[in-house]
């Protein structure tokens, strides 16, 4: 029973990182708007205000970490 747990503990870090990379690349071709970044905001923190995927690709991130 360790053997699985031990296993299913080891996809779950695969799966953070798989998408941590995903999230980078994404992060990589993002755009912000001009107005935004001269007023001030943070490029990361539009980036995640941008679309629900970007905030629901951090929650499994987070989610998945815990877990594991």
């Amino acid at each position: 029973m360790k053997t699985l747990k031990n296993f299913t503990d080891g996809l779950a870090i695969l799966l953070a990182v798989l998408i941590l990379i995903y999230m980078l690349t994404l992060y990589a071709k993002f755009k912000p708007d001009e107005k935004k970044v001269e007023a001030g905001e943070s490029k990361i923190v539009l980036f995640i205000e941008s679309a629900q995927t970007n905030r629901d690709c951090l929650r499994m991130v987070f989610v998945l970490l815990v877990s594991a």
